[in-house]
């Protein structure tokens, strides 16, 4: 059996990969998010606020002696405040950190901890951006957090290659530009404060926008690469 943690399962780009990945057989998921919106058999619903760091430390990864495969995804994403340097609010910086970098960082070191010892396949799929890569003016925090995830994948799978450990792969995922909750946030910024505004209004209004149903397919098909060439990857690459 094929195990997979997937957070954000509530909705976006989690809930239809979940869901995805239930619909084949022999498999189960465990989501990790605050509002439980799924009805499967195998699937398992974890309650975690992961904008508390405290509450993210402390959850640890079950042993599981049936499975074939593990996987982490880290989803979850915020867009954070979008306004300029000046104008941020400095409680949405922290938020963006805590969610989009360093919930993944420990959820990352936590799964390396209770699986290391494993000799079957393991995989962290982290869910990163194109912003991780290009500067995105009044998204300061959303751009540096996902460029902390795809740095710590990096050398995640560096560490990896020094101890010899083929079995375990780290790749950081951006997948386009996808109809989500986030785009919503994005469409209602004030265009003064975001030169693109325009361009992500267009996007939607000219049916532009990938659905996450149709995203979640792409995304396991990446993952069934045998080998990651690279770590951090555009989706629309591979």
């Amino acid at each position: 059996m094929k195990v997979y943690y997937i957070t954000g399962t509530s909705r976006g780009i989690g809930k239809a990969l979940a869901e995805h990945i239930l619909s084949l057989p022999d498999t189960k998921v465990i989501g990790l998010a605050r509002n439980h919106t799924i009805q499967h058999a195998n699937y398992k619903h974890v309650d975690i606020d992961l904008s508390n760091t405290s509450f993210t430390a402390n959850f640890y990864f079950e042993q599981h002696t049936e499975a074939t495969e593990i996987v982490l995804v880290n989803n979850s994403g915020v867009i954070g405040d979008i306004a300029r340097f000046g104008d941020i609010d400095n409680e949405k910086i922290v938020e963006a950190m805590h969610v989009n970098l360093i919930a993944p960082f420990i959820l990352s070191n936590n799964f390396v901890k209770a699986y290391s010892a494993l000799t079957i396949p393991l995989t962290i799929l982290n869910i990163s951006s194109g912003a991780a890569r290009n500067p995105v003016d009044a998204w300061g925090a959303y751009c540096t957090s996902k460029a902390g995830v795809d740095m710590f994948s990096r050398v995640l799978s560096v560490e990896q290659e020094i101890l010899g450990r083929k079995n375990l792969r780290c790749l950081s995922l951006a997948p386009g530009i996808i109809d989500t909750v986030m785009q919503d946030s994005i469409r209602a910024a004030n265009p003064e404060e975001f030169s693109r505004h325009a361009e992500f209004v267009a996007l939607k209004e000219e049916g532009k926008l990938v659905t996450p149903e149709t995203l979640a397919p792409l995304i396991l098909q990446a993952l069934g690469k045998q080998d990651f060439d690279k770590v951090t990857v555009d989706l629309r690459e591979i």
